[in-house]
């Protein structure tokens, strides 16, 4: 574990957010998460509403909407925020919206069955970004399968230090974020639920006001020091979850429940309480080449050099765009790319800051070792994957202890793609060994 204060940049903290211009054209991605592939239901030339389902997968697990009203222009191939390619859809913005600007009346949702609930989840498309990009409806009825205990746990900061967007949403929409996750545990009848919340800041205080909506479900808030790196996965959680309370051993917990986020908590409370489906979401823009830092609530498909352009451009000559922030974060190559649903962060860094040093064979200085929380041996699994070595089945097993947290990454002088090579091996033992 390290202090945030050591890692290149912390995030800037934002009291407000402003509502991004609507673009001329939005470029939507009918990718958007890791697990569904979405067809499109519509044509170039068709006119759609703002709202309107225009993709679906087999399973409607989570569909597309049209973040605007307009004309569909085109379809073509496109740069994704998480470095891959896919394919997109091209709307052209012309007519009358249908939710911007309109007052929501709140929804009854208490008398719907589980299943109804997690129907309405997957029509309103809503992804959980927790961690990796994943159909909250996928994950639900995951959920409703397992027989033992079940847990939720809600993280109300954001899982990379140098990002803010989940910490903002935590700290402006909390009677909303409980109200989702009391929908939640609606559908999950969970036997907890756990709220990880920063402790520099007044959220339990804001929240215990809303403990009605847990009448029947233990709603525990925990405070994490989130000064300290990492502490927002799910090995982290479930570490912090055990250190608070006192009888730890009667826990029945696993990286098997249910992990959300302040965003997807609050996209589940659009969709349910407001019969809203997703197209906005709230994108943290700065880095050093940037003349303003903000965050924007943004159209889905708007492409992030509108949202540089009202950050009021560029004061030194960019030179690499992230996408989610510096640790957890993925490098792209155009500022075409658009926003998606588990787009959080843009951070534009100057070439004064990157230090393009190629990688060397490693010293054997035991830096990973020395920093590694799980006790891994990560310079040995990495020479042994290169080598193409077989290793034990106690080595394969021990990398399913790793958290993700790549400190290991971070510390070798070598550069060498230790986090990498370990997660490519945890793939594989995953597919053999059970948790």
């Amino acid at each position: 574990m390290i202090s945030t204060k050591k890692l290149t940049s912390s995030s800037a903290a934002f009291n407000s957010y402003l509502n991004a211009y609507v673009p001329h054209e939005v470029a939507v991605a009918l990718w958007q998460d890791e697990y569904t592939k979405t067809e499109p239901l519509v044509y170039v030339g068709e006119q759609v509403e703002e709202g309107q389902i225009i993709a679906r997968d087999s399973r409607s697990l989570c569909q597309i909407h049209s973040p605007v009203p307009g004309k569909v222009e085109k379809f073509s191939v496109i740069s994704l925020p998480n470095g891959k390619t896919g394919p997109c859809l091209t709307i052209k913005t012309e007519g009358a919206f249908s939710f911007l600007g309109r007052p929501r009346k709140k929804q009854q949702w208490d008398f719907k069955f589980a299943d109804q609930l997690i129907r309405d989840i997957g029509e309103k498309g809503i992804v959980n970004t927790f961690y990796k990009p994943e159909p909250l409806s996928r994950q639900l009825m995951q959920q409703k399968l397992r027989k033992e205990n079940r847990t939720i746990f809600l993280r109300l900061y954001d899982l990379d230090p140098t990002n803010c967007a989940d910490s903002f949403i935590a700290k402006n929409y909390m009677p909303q974020i409980l109200e989702a996750m009391s929908i939640l545990a609606h559908i999950v009848e969970p036997s907890a639920v756990y709220c990880l919340y920063d402790k520099a800041s007044n959220i339990k205080e804001d929240a215990a006001a809303m403990n009605i909506l847990f009448n029947t479900v233990p709603l525990h808030f925990i405070p994490v020091d989130v000064s300290k790196y990492p502490s927002g996965g799910t090995f982290d959680i479930l570490n912090l979850v055990r250190h608070f309370v006192k009888a730890p051993q009667e826990l029945s917990i696993s990286r098997k429940d249910l992990f959300i986020d302040s965003m997807t908590a609050l996209s589940v409370y659009e969709a349910i309480v407001l019969d809203q489906p997703s197209m906005t979401r709230f994108v943290s823009v700065g880095g050093e080449a940037l003349a303003e830092s903000k965050i924007f609530k943004v159209r889905i498909g708007t492409p992030i050099k509108n949202l540089i352009a009202e950050c009021g451009g560029f004061c030194s000559q960019p030179s690499k765009i992230l996408i989610n922030g510096r640790i957890y974060g993925s490098a792209i190559s155009t500022f075409d790319t658009p926003v998606t649903k588990y787009t959080k962060s843009i951070t534009v860094l100057p070439k004064r800051l990157l230090d393009f040093l190629p990688t060397s064979p490693c010293i054997r200085c035991g830096s990973c070792r020395k920093i590694c929380k799980a006790e891994l041996q990560p310079d040995k699994l990495y020479m042994q994957y290169m080598k193409k070595m077989n290793l034990s089945s106690d080595e394969m097993k021990m990398t399913l202890l790793c958290s993700e947290c790549r400190l290991c990454n971070m510390v070798c002088p070598s550069r060498l793609p230790l986090f990498q090579t370990i997660n490519e091996i945890k793939k594989i033992a995953e597919t053999h060994y059970e948790d």
